[in-house]
């Protein structure tokens, strides 16, 4: 009876890692928002470029460095929590496939081995 009460507590909990899927679909909708946000600054720093001063010029393009760090953030939370979380992710041999998807920990190849390394490197900036 314990027992029985013990596996299904265990599968409801294994299971249950898919609640976390909406919330990386939903941050991949972040990126594409932020994509938004970055073409429209990206536009407005172009056409404003030669009646600006040196300092907006200056301020718009670090905020469009800044956009593409929170942008790599965001695939960097996306593809390791995925695949730590809820899946691996099986691209096969796809050959536009990241070099740091070859990166081996324990013996196994994962996104997410990289993950504390770049997150310490991210935001140490």
């Amino acid at each position: 009876m314990l027992k029985n009460i013990e596996r299904t507590l265990e599968k409801v909990i294994f299971n249950s890692r898919w609640i976390l899927a909406p919330f990386y679909l939903g941050l991949v909708l972040g990126v594409f928002l932020l994509f938004i946000k970055f073409a429209q600054e990206l536009w407005h720093l172009a056409t404003h470029v030669v009646t600006a001063s040196e300092a907006d010029v200056i301020v718009g393009i670090l905020a469009l460095v800044d956009m593409s760090l929170v942008g790599s953030l965001l695939l960097m939370i996306i593809f390791s929590g995925y695949e730590i979380f809820i899946s691996k992710i099986d691209t096969g041999d796809h050959k536009d496939r990241p070099s740091y998807g070859q990166i081996w920990c324990m013996g196994i190849r994962r996104f997410s081995c990289l993950i504390a390394p770049l997150l310490v490197r991210r935001l140490g900036i």
